[in-house]
């Protein structure tokens, strides 16, 4: 095994690992680089394929289980992930793991991972929003949304972050039915505020701020004209994105039978 989570691990590295791994020779049965945010875009992307094309022994790859994944020997409901400090890499690989047939696999757990975002994220999202079987994902309740089986939902500090964003989007394009969405205390552009004890003020903690969760939401609020109620606040949201979900608001309301209630 090989555990290398939070150790400031960069292009360079993540390149060297994709060719260790790639080799053949080596004898890893588990590796890990969770919690390494700079191993982003292009480096990510080479890491994540070399695990993904790898016929050695590799089994784990940052806790996720790769060959049961791969062969569809998966024998839970519940795949949890959440709190794993997933990034980008692990995003790649789990998107496309996901496209593969896992029949027992109804529950996805993704909470409280604010490092993964950018494109792995929007890909993840559409992945899980297309299985035939997954039920939930971060106790999103994907299906009953699919099949407008809702018109409230409260998931109120629930670890929601930027994929779980794009999923809430993805299922308001497809939903008629909601008339309640309260996602008020998560970490939906990847960041939270703590107070700076030193200055009095507060700061961003948390990974890079990613607002692309956010601007898809505000997309598929123009044609969810049904809701009434969206609550995003304590979200750390910067004025450019509110600014962004305001104007979505004043456009869409035209066409509501009420005006969206919008929370920020």
């Amino acid at each position: 095994a090989l555990e290398l989570e939070d150790c400031g691990l960069g292009p360079s590295v993540a390149r060297r690992l994709a060719e260790l791994v790639k080799s053949g020779d080596s004898k890893l049965v588990s590796l890990s680089v969770a919690g390494n945010g700079g191993i982003v875009g292009a480096s990510a992307e080479a890491l994540a394929h070399a695990v993904l094309e790898s016929d050695t022994t590799l089994r784990s790859f940052s806790g996720i289980a790769l060959d049961e994944l791969r062969d569809g020997t998966f024998g839970a409901s519940t795949l949890n992930l959440s709190s794993r400090k997933l990034g980008e890499v692990e995003g790649i690989v789990l998107t496309t793991l996901l496209h593969l047939p896992v029949p027992k696999l109804t529950d996805v757990r993704l909470e409280r991972n604010p490092g993964l975002s950018g494109k792995p994220a929007i890909h993840l999202a559409a992945a899980l929003l297309a299985s035939d079987s997954i039920l939930t994902v971060s106790s999103i309740p994907v299906r009953d949304l699919q099949e407008q089986a809702l018109t409230e939902l409260c998931l109120v500090d629930a670890g929601l972050c930027v994929t779980e964003a794009h999923i809430i989007a993805g299922l308001l394009r497809v939903n008629g039915s909601l008339r309640s969405l309260r996602l008020a205390r998560n970490t939906l552009c990847g960041v939270w505020l703590e107070e700076n004890e030193d200055w009095g003020d507060e700061v961003e903690c948390g990974a890079s701020y990613c607002p692309d969760g956010m601007h898809s939401l505000a997309l598929a609020l123009k044609s969810h004209t049904s809701l009434t109620e969206l609550d995003l606040s304590e979200n750390a949201l910067r004025e450019q994105t509110m600014g962004v979900l305001r104007d979505v608001k004043k456009l869409s309301d035209v066409y509501r039978p009420k005006p969206l209630v919008l929370r920020l």
